[in-house]
């Protein structure tokens, strides 16, 4: 048991490393504080969780917790690591979500307090993209044509540049050409 508590507590600050009434110690307060912050780990990730579909969902007029009853409503059963990484990496898709879920929630029973009719009516209409956010649509041909002739050019430029200086090469000797057997 020395050398396994001696492996637990190597790389461990002071005496706590060799001497083995400290290292024993040292081993019971690392394994007890790892098995505990195993168990806070996973609290901790779901709270980033619900901090990034909170971010996501108030982009579009929307609370947390009201997104959550929402999808309830809309028997939509997905977890809420899927909702995060379609809050961060997928804004239209989770866009499209929350609107869905806008259809199934009754904006008047959700708020705690009263609002004006104009609120309740902004609340329940559908979010609009910015024309600026839009991407802008290429057809295939025309991207592909702007990066052939990118290419076309940095190739040529290099090309004419390499063909500079192997015929400066070959008049002042420094390259041996191969014999060609035909």
């Amino acid at each position: 048991t020395r050398k396994l508590v001696f492996k637990v507590t190597k790389g461990s600050v002071g005496r706590a490393n060799n001497n083995y009434k400290l290292a024993v110690i040292r081993a019971e307060k690392s394994l007890s504080n790892a098995y505990r912050d195993r168990r806070n780990k996973k609290r901790d990730i779901r709270t980033l969780w619900i901090q990034q579909i909170s971010a996501g969902t108030r982009q579009f007029g929307m609370a947390y917790s009201q997104f959550i009853h929402g999808l309830v409503k809309a028997d939509i059963f997905l977890n809420r690591k899927m909702l995060a990484e379609l809050a961060v990496n997928e804004p239209y898709s989770f866009m499209a979500l929350t609107e869905e879920v806008k259809k199934h929630v009754n904006w008047r029973d959700v708020m705690g307090r009263r609002l004006s009719d104009e609120e309740y009516d902004f609340l329940e209409r559908p979010f609009e993209i910015p024309p600026d956010f839009l991407p802008i649509k290429k057809t295939q041909y025309e991207m592909n044509a702007g990066l052939q002739k990118t290419i076309q050019d940095k190739f040529g430029h290099a090309q004419a540049r390499a063909d500079a200086i192997n015929s400066e090469n070959i008049r002042t000797g420094k390259v041996i050409l191969p014999k060609v057997i035909p």
